[in-house]
């Protein structure tokens, strides 16, 4: 297409592109927190609100309580939206403690921070086992494996186009085509 013979008319050393490729890995996953999931052990505080690490991106599911130990799977455990438990039980937030996570619930506006029912008691001791979404580290060479499923390689190439032309100068409507690609990655 003349998009694509435009783009080629400049070359781009690939140590400038390099960089694109992880913010545009990081972009999707912001955007699509299923696209790069892990599971591991969240360990739980006392009361009924939680935070996930720093390093996390959100809360994707909760499986089961995994014990003190963090080795022994339990009691498999729902997720419900805020909105949804306060209808069912109001004043979920003051319900006696409990070492067993019965439900996780989740509110969009908060995605880092999630909420047990019942309460954990002080102190807790109890994981529970969850799918999180994490941020993989950062692409040092264009050998390293990308760490996404292969369906999200078009996807980041449309990123990494609109980066690039976002910033020429020397293209004739770098901006305006930069923004078609913009477009095409959101979709």
């Amino acid at each position: 297409s003349r998009q694509l013979a435009d783009i080629t008319e400049v070359t781009y050393p690939p140590n400038v592109l390099l960089p694109y490729l992880t913010i545009g890995i990081n972009e999707i996953i912001r955007l699509k927190p299923e696209a790069y999931p892990t599971i591991k052990n969240l360990d739980l505080v006392a009361g009924a609100a939680q935070s996930l690490l720093v390093t996390d991106i959100s809360l994707i599911d909760v499986i089961c309580n995994m014990g003190s130990d963090g080795a022994t799977p339990g009691k498999a455990v729902t997720s419900l939206d805020k909105e949804q438990m306060d209808q069912i039980l109001p004043g979920w937030l003051t319900f006696d403690t409990s070492v067993v996570v019965s439900f996780i619930i989740v509110d969009l506006k908060t995605p880092k921070t999630f909420y047990v029912f019942p309460p954990q008691p002080n102190p807790s001791t109890q994981k529970v086992k969850a799918v999180v979404s994490v941020l993989p580290g950062p692409i040092i060479t264009f050998d390293d494996d990308f760490p996404l499923d292969d369906s999200y390689k078009p996807t980041i190439i449309d990123y990494m186009i609109y980066r690039a032309l976002a910033e020429e100068t020397t293209v004739p409507n770098a901006l305006n085509k930069s923004g078609m690609f913009w477009q095409k990655f959101l979709q």
